[in-house]
């Protein structure tokens, strides 16, 4: 009867197949973080003629993708959230402004360096990146309530508003252009940082 100890190869089964998962999930964030980016430059232009929306559209989907991606990596006894909440939780209208935004990705930050730092990489990604990016949403959202919405209000009421109104509402429009497109930058730069993060502990995986 053989005495061979087949726990042996079940561990080396188990590990080479963690290190195709590893593989695997690298190749889908490196090319989810791709796409949303690539997409995002080439649609944004393209705005002003149809087929720049379905480019913003799969953008944007990769970028949800990606978020949910990056939140996997990250251990459960360390993840302030599930992957499931930290996306889901984003489409909330108000709450992801003002809160949500902040947990899932300054969170998202945080908590990949603090795996980061227990597994012994010498790696910290950004954390003022998101931040950056959770306040520039929150100042449009902001500047949006704080003009939009009384000069929408007195619309409503039939009260002229005349020449103020007209320069509040573009002061509004423009000003919210010029945000959402250095937040989209600044949110870029954030996912690559969270990015090369999540790779370094996946290389790692243990």
């Amino acid at each position: 009867m053989s005495n061979y100890d087949y726990s042996d190869t079940n561990d080396v089964t188990q590990e080479v197949q963690s290190h195709a998962d590893s593989d695997e999930m690298i190749r889908a964030i490196n090319s989810r973080f791709w796409y949303f980016w690539f997409l995002m430059v080439i649609g944004l232009p393209l705005c002003l003629v149809i087929i720049g929306l379905p480019l913003l559209v799969i953008s944007w989907t990769s970028s949800c993708y990606l978020h949910y991606s990056l939140w996997k990596v990250v251990p459960p006894h360390i993840a302030r959230t599930t992957p499931g909440k930290a996306l889901g939780f984003c489409f909330i209208p108000f709450f992801n402004w003002f809160y949500w935004y902040f947990v899932s990705l300054v969170g998202l930050s945080k908590d990949i360096n603090e795996t980061l730092h227990q597994r012994g990489i010498d790696l910290q990604v950004s954390v003022g990146l998101p931040l950056t990016y959770c306040i520039l949403l929150l100042l449009n959202a902001v500047i949006g309530l704080a003009i939009d919405v009384p000069l929408a209000i007195l619309e409503a009421l039939a009260i002229e508003t005349g020449a103020v109104g007209t320069l509040l509402s573009s002061l509004s429009t423009k000003g919210g252009y010029a945000i959402s497109a250095i937040a989209l930058i600044v949110l870029v730069f954030a996912y690559k940082s969270a990015k090369d993060g999540a790779i370094a502990l996946l290389e790692r995986r243990e």
